[in-house]
This record gives C-alpha cells, structure tokens and sequence, in this order.
C-alpha cells in the first residue's frame, strides 16, 4: 500500500493538516481545536489512511502536546525542524515566511522526502514531571487558602491580627495564649487544624465534591 503522510502546523489554538500520498499529492486538508474534542476528531479524520506517517514540527516545542499525545495512541510520528520546513518554502516559490496555508503542506513534503527525520519517543519523564507541576501547583493553592483562612480568623481573637509569616505550630501557640470568653471567640478558638480545612463554598464553587458531615 503507497505511503501517506500527514502533515501538521501545530498552534496554540488549531492544528493545520495536509495529507500527501507517496507522488505527494494532496488528498486532504483540514484544521482542528487543539482540544481534546479536536484531538478526537483528527483521529477519525485520519483513520481513513493507512499506513501513515505523522510529520509534526517542532515536537520539543508547540508540537510537543500533540506529538506525545499521538504517539501514546500508537500513531509513528516524526519531528520535523523549523529550519527545514521554512527551506521548503522557499524552495517552493514562497519567501520562506510562514502561512498556515502552505506551513502544514511544507512539513508534510519534508516527511514524505527526507528518510533520517528523528521519530518521536513517548516522554514518560516529561508527563511525570508535568504531573508532579501540576500536584505542586494545586498543593500551593490550598496552602494559600489556608493560611488566609487562618489570618481572618485570627484577626477576630488578636489585636493586629497575626505575622505574615504563618505555620500550623505559630497559629497553635496564638490560640494557646488567646482566652475566648463569648460564642464567636470559641467558634474561632479551634484547632488550626479546623480552620485551615478547604473552604466548602470555594470548593463547591471549583466543582470539587463537599463532603457533608452526618
């Protein structure tokens, strides 16, 4: 069966495809999301050909999500460089500027002609590394709500309010000296560890589920 590649211009917003066939005729052009909705559609737009080669540019960079996303699928996928796909353009008639038009189509004809393109790997470092951003970054938030949920409890038991630089041990050891002698003072006078429980009401308001007590 004769060879196809598809070519994609990746972006921020939309993937940009071209698919050439082994004498590199054009058979299709198309553009998608760069969502997962899109991701879906492009598979079964590409369904149709097989085998097929993906030539995706810059694989390490803009490409990257899309790339690792395919090769995970079981798809072949190779990078092809931005050098390389401006010097199609020029050489075919263009200013070697790049144009969603023919940017795709450029990197295709690379994929279809050049045989040594290094094939992209799945990066388990890297979704990894991605994973545990993303835990830190969510980790960070709650201790930022939590310690502002501490502050503006803690205004209402101590003049001034407590330092800046807080800790479950500090907040403990205000509490500590802190004798409340009406309702609202012993509603705040907890453990710190009770106030510094997510908000439910931020929480509902992310989506999260709300365990309610019994």
């Amino acid at each position: 069966m004769a060879k196809v590649v598809i070519g994609v211009d990746p972006h921020k917003r939309i993937n940009a495809v071209v698919v050439l066939n082994s004498r590199a005729k054009v058979l299709a052009r198309a553009q998608f999301v760069n969502d997962a909705q899109g991701f879906r559609e492009l598979r079964r737009f590409s369904r149709q050909w097989r085998p097929r080669t993906w030539a995706i540019e810059g694989c390490n960079g803009v490409g990257n999500h899309v790339a690792q996303r395919l090769v995970a699928a079981g798809e072949r996928v190779v990078d092809v460089s931005t050098r390389r796909a401006a010097l199609v353009r020029v050489f075919a008639g263009g200013n070697g500027r790049k144009n969603d038009d023919t940017d795709a189509h450029s990197i295709a004809l690379v994929g279809l002609h050049t045989p040594d393109l290094p094939e992209v790997q799945a990066d388990d470092r890297r979704t990894a590394l991605r994973l545990l951003s993303n835990r830190r970054r969510e980790l960070v938030g709650q201790r930022t709500q939590c310690v502002n949920r501490l502050h503006r409890d803690l205004v209402g038991l101590l003049a001034g309010g407590a330092p800046r630089a807080l800790t479950a041990k500090k907040a403990r050891a205000l509490l500590a000296s802190v004798k409340p002698r009406d309702e609202i003072g012993r509603l705040l006078h907890q453990d710190p560890d009770q106030l510094s429980r997510p908000d439910p009401i931020a929480t509902q308001q992310r989506g999260d589920p709300v365990s309610t007590p019994v």
